[in-house]
């Protein structure tokens, strides 16, 4: 007989039940469900701070480049333009869109002729003639090019030498007047020499319609040869006679003054836009071991020689003491002689940062520092195109790679790592992971770098960072039509506008760009208005006619007292004021699909040319 005790627990347990594996399953696939879902929200979640992370690097790196712009407004390019080299002839080419970062067709064989690379030839970029410190070379007064390293072929970059002609470097002085005279038909008299003012100016016939232009440049005493820089355009029958720009060199070997037809060893330029001429003289490179001429300001060294193997150039400069307290009677006014340099940036994905080596702590051997960027490339990693890095200097060339490169601007002597500086190769916490090199100031080793030495650090970093800079031109004038003597509708290169309707029209390379205008028009009562200076934005103007290829400013927006029934025009020459830092990167360099990410500095320059 059961007790109640005995059927109450026989009770307890029939009514217990276990948890069956089907139950067990559904728990897990719902936990890893749940599991899956958060681990899927981390890669999202990190790309976005690593996004967040390289947005405030690249506003760092555009404030660094547009500080130091800014601070020396007397240094800035006249202009930024699309050219390339062919032979030792600089080719400009107009038309070209400098917000597409895409590969440029024609120059595919150029392996940076992409994206911001398009953009990197640097025209006018100036300076006073320094004072001299004396020192290696004879002394002269120091200049380093504010973007580097710049391009050089071999044979142009050894400071030992002294090219007859430097392709992508020049250096030549202010802007000469010329004086307009009617040579024809006899090009042998030479009576109208006496107009020729010394140094400061020249004598131009352009010529009739379908003739060649001609050009009388002042001497140098004693008959020195002398080289003068000569640019403006002309229509290219060779191109659907459309208007291109010129640069050319011009020689003057004697001692009494000539005339000169306006060609090379190809070509006789005809039809001239009127007005398009400059004339610059041309400071003579000597070799960096040879001596001054006391009688001649015009003459520079090139103080470093390429990178050995490679195109690759610091772009130091000494100039001729007798520079520094020389003036020059100008368009502009009596001015110190002020040295104008052309030159190409090698390459903007090559970054640069200007350092200076602080004090020396008693016992210390050594000095971090610290890069914008971390992820410094490395020779051997895998690039995004699943190419192999080969090293900061693009082609390579016979020289022995590296990562990074630091030089002295006060001596231009290149640093060598492992003597003069170190670079830590631990993978976490070393040189590439985190963007710190270490400076020697042992002042007892052999490779000591004294406090005060300001460095110049050249590197790459994963991403593809480039940081570039655009400039509107600091002088366009109009596109004068030679058929009637009229502005023209349209803009020939990147240094003229054309005119129509109420709009004034720019080359495609000043999109975006702002630029300063004084317009006159016929108001009320057939009163002549002339406003005050305007800034105007010059927009695209693809954006309201497809069939259009060029920047617009429609004028009435500005004025409204204007129409296009309404007698109107340009005051003197139009300005271009503004002045873009550009930093572009990939947040997943080794996608070869992702897109370059932008951060655009932009500002407005007051400063007016004067070359």
């Amino acid at each position: 007989m059961k007790t109640n005790t005995t059927q109450r627990a026989g009770t307890r347990r029939r009514g217990e039940h276990g948890t069956s594996l089907i139950e067990v399953m559904v728990v897990l696939v719902v936990l890893l469900i749940g599991v899956f879902t958060v681990i899927r929200i981390f890669p999202i979640g990190f790309l976005g701070l690593r996004q967040a992370e390289n947005r405030t690097l690249a506003n760092r790196l555009a404030s660094q480049l547009m500080g130091d712009l800014q601070g020396n407004q007397t240094n800035l390019p006249q202009g930024i333009a699309f050219a390339y080299l062919t032979g030792t002839t600089v080719q400009f080419e107009p038309g070209q869109d400098p917000d597409d970062l895409g590969p440029y067709p024609e120059g595919s064989t150029n392996p940076y002729f992409t994206d911001v690379n398009k953009f990197r030839f640097i025209e006018g970029e100036s300076t006073k003639v320094p004072l001299p410190t004396f020192g290696a070379y004879g002394g002269g007064g120091i200049y380093t090019v504010k973007f580097g390293p710049i391009y050089l072929d071999p044979s142009l970059g050894t400071a030992d030498s002294a090219p007859d002609t430097s392709a992508f470097l020049k250096v030549y002085g202010p802007q000469m007047r010329g004086i307009f005279v009617e040579a024809q038909p006899n090009r042998n008299d030479l009576s109208v020499a006496g107009y020729l003012r010394g140094r400061q100016t020249y004598l131009v016939d352009e010529g009739e319609p379908g003739e060649s232009a001609y050009l009388m440049l002042p001497p140098e005493p004693g008959g020195k040869t002398v080289t003068y820089r000569v640019a403006f355009s002309y229509a290219d029958a060779n191109n659907g006679n459309r208007v291109s720009p010129k640069l050319l060199d011009m020689t003057v070997n004697s001692a009494v003054p000539f005339w000169q037809e306006i060609k090379d060893a190809t070509t006789t330029y005809k039809d001239i836009v009127e007005g398009s001429i400059r004339v610059n003289r041309n400071f003579d490179r000597i070799q960096a071991s040879g001596a001054w001429d006391v009688n001649d300001p015009y003459q520079y060294k090139l103080l470093v020689d390429n990178v050995a193997g490679t195109v690759a150039n610091l772009g130091v400069l000494a100039f001729n003491p007798a520079g520094a307290n020389y003036t020059e009677r100008t368009p502009f006014g009596e001015q110190s002689l002020t040295a104008y340099m052309d030159y190409a940036v090698l390459d903007w994905h090559i970054l640069h940062e200007d350092r200076e080596v602080t004090v020396r702590m008693p016992g210390e051997t050594e000095k971090p520092i610290k890069l914008t960027l971390n992820g410094i490339k490395r020779i051997g990693d895998p690039e995004g195109d699943l190419s192999i890095y080969g090293g900061l200097y693009p082609g390579g060339g016979t020289a022995t790679p590296v990562d990074l490169d630091v030089f002295n601007l006060q001596t231009g002597q290149r640093l060598t790592a492992g003597t003069h500086f170190r670079i830590d190769p631990d993978e976490r916490t070393g040189t590439y992971r985190t963007g710190t090199i270490y400076v020697n100031v042992d002042d007892t080793s052999a490779g000591y770098v004294p406090p005060g030495s300001q460095l110049r650090i050249f590197y790459k970093a994963d991403g593809d960072w480039a940081v570039a800079a655009q400039k509107a031109y600091a002088e366009i004038t109009a596109q004068v039509d030679g058929a009637n003597n009229t502005i023209a509708p349209r803009p020939g290169d990147y240094k003229r506008y054309g005119q129509q309707g109420t709009s004034l029209y720019f080359d495609l390379s000043q999109i975006n760009k702002s630029v300063v205008a004084t317009i006159e028009y016929v108001g009320a009562n057939n009163k002549r208005v002339r406003t005050a200076p305007l800034q105007m934005s010059v927009n695209d103007a693809r954006a309201f006619d497809p069939a259009e290829t060029y920047g617009v400013v429609n004028v009435s927006d500005y004025v409204k007292g204007i129409g296009a029934d309404t007698s109107w025009r340009v005051i003197g020459p139009v300005r271009g004021v503004s002045l873009k830092v550009r930093v572009i990167w990939k947040d997943n360099a080794s996608d070869p699909t992702n897109r370059w990410r932008i951060q655009d500095l932009d500002t407005y320059i007051t400063r007016t040319p004067d070359a």
